[in-house]
């Protein structure tokens, strides 16, 4: 896969399939034995055949995830599901609050993107603004918002969004701006 990356890349951005295995930690199956998992070996995929796609062929980014962001989105699921649900990230208990770091805001935006938590994503617009108004927070906010622009309550955080002028990063206005006028089409 190192060596494909590029093709999985230029595949992703056409929306075309991409053959591949994906690895994951052990964690995920919650076992501490990789004897209680059971595999289906590659072999006995039938050849050819499409086994599954990926839900994120069908979003829209304006940035891709790099492999450390995915890698903070594994950290964020392996501790959404293995916790007790009182114990889980602040994300899926409570909203954030001020005052913490930028690379933690950023696992809890993108944890509840990808973990499609669409209401506690949409609660933490009030408070982006409020405690963190920095551009690498509000693209990344943002341009994965876009993905719910169906529903209307997104559309109007966006249309707020540009029409407060919050950010000053035209690449993002004017991802927001495309996806905003396909909805009114």
């Amino acid at each position: 896969m190192f060596d494909g990356h590029h093709r999985a890349a230029v595949a992703f951005s056409q929306k075309a399939v991409f053959p591949c295995v994906s690895i994951v930690p052990l964690s995920f199956a919650n076992t501490d034995s990789a004897d209680d998992i059971k595999f289906t070996p590659l072999e006995d995929f039938p050849e050819g055949e499409y086994v599954g796609k990926s839900k994120i062929s069908d979003w829209h980014f304006l940035d891709y995830p790099t492999t450390y962001e995915i890698a903070m989105i594994i950290d964020y699921v392996a501790k959404s599901v293995k916790a007790p649900e009182e114990d889980r990230p602040v994300t899926i208990k409570m909203p954030i609050s001020k005052g913490l770091s930028e690379e933690k805001v950023i696992w809890i935006i993108q944890g509840l993107f990808y973990t499609n938590e669409v209401d506690a994503y949409v609660r933490l617009e009030p408070l982006i603004r409020r405690f963190y108004p920095f551009e690498i927070i509000y693209r990344r906010y943002y341009s994965l918002l876009v993905n719910w622009l169906p529903q209307k309550h997104v559309q109007l955080l966006l249309m707020n969004f540009l029409i407060d002028n919050l950010s000053t990063d035209d690449e993002l206005n004017q991802f927001v701006a495309i996806a905003l006028a396909k909805i009114e089409e």
